[in-house]
């Protein structure tokens, strides 16, 4: 270690004038290396500062040090700040690296956080575009009332209560749960439609819901209103090409049922239940063999054929 110079070469007799000089010679050659900064300083000197191990340099106003690097090679940084980063570009010096604290790390955009790195974890802010991303862990999609999870264990997404799976472009269907029903709501053009191997086997619309088999041939329809002011239309249809269908129906104004017969565009109520209970009906009544009518609350009159009377 040399001594501590003053750079100060006082007149002095031969040989004490060239001890002195080799001092701050040696002085200059190590960095003035001390274990205390030198007593006499200038803007930009260096001081090898033996007790922390690092090299510094004077600031330009001299009245205090910088860190530069550990004595061992170690290069160390000031924690800098978004607006004026620790290790940066000379022409943006508000973009680069610097430490937001203890144990972090982060990069700085235009004077802007948008990547910290800490003991939790990491944090981006903005938009994060790549080719293709694997996430070995849970990933939650954080919404603004309800989250979205992807549990790795459970192997599942998982909606939160009143988070919703929305499709089309104008969010046309939705799926949820509110936390006491479940929810699908489809708000869009068409059909919504329940398909297997390619064929439609359940259609509901705004008219109501319709079953088909699996050859594609209409089954079954439930619809909520029709032209003849039913409130109610239950058509079962075997699907021939002339469109015949039995139909069950409760109607909007009488609140009858009734159940008729469309064949070939040609409709027939062949039964009709009133709201009092009286039952209409077109065409003949078959019994088999010893079946009975029965009439009177204790059965007073019955009307049969026993096979031969």
């Amino acid at each position: 270690m040399s001594p501590v110079h003053d750079y100060n070469l006082a007149n002095q007799s031969g040989a004490s004038f060239r001890s002195d000089l080799n001092n701050a010679l040696q002085a200059i050659l190590t960095n003035n290396s001390s274990a205390s900064a030198p007593s006499s300083t200038a803007s930009y000197m260096f001081w090898a500062d033996t007790t922390t191990g690092t090299l510094k340099i004077r600031n330009s106003s001299n009245n205090g040090w910088i860190e530069l690097l550990q004595l061992d090679g170690t290069l160390t940084l000031e924690d800098g700040t978004a607006s004026a980063v620790a290790l940066g570009f000379r022409d943006e010096l508000n973009t680069g690296i610097f430490s937001s604290g203890a144990n972090n790390f982060d990069v700085s955009i235009a004077g802007t956080t948008r990547l910290n790195i800490s003991a939790t974890g990491l944090n981006i802010t903005g938009t994060v575009t790549d080719d293709g991303a694997t996430h070995d862990g849970d990933v939650t999609f954080t919404g603004a009332a309800a989250n979205v999870v992807f549990d790795k264990s459970d192997n599942a997404l998982e909606f939160a209560d009143n988070a919703k799976a929305v499709f089309g472009t104008g969010s046309d269907l939705t799926i949820s749960h509110d936390g006491s029903n479940s929810i699908i709501n489809d708000a869009g053009t068409g059909e919504l439609q329940l398909q297997r191997a390619g064929n439609t086997i359940l259609t509901l619309d705004a008219n109501g819901v319709s079953i088909t088999d699996p050859d594609g041939v209409a089954q079954v329809s439930i619809k909520g209103f029709e032209a003849n002011n039913a409130k109610l239309l239950l058509i079962a249809d075997e699907g021939d090409d002339n469109g015949d269908s039995w139909v069950l129906e409760s109607q909007a104004t009488s609140n009858n049922l009734n159940f008729r017969n469309d064949i070939s565009g040609s409709s027939v109520v062949v039964w009709n239940v009133s709201t009092a209970g009286d039952v209409t009906q077109t065409g003949h009544l078959d019994l088999p063999d010893s079946k009975q009518i029965r009439l009177g609350s204790s059965d007073d009159l019955t009307i049969e054929h026993n096979g031969s009377n």
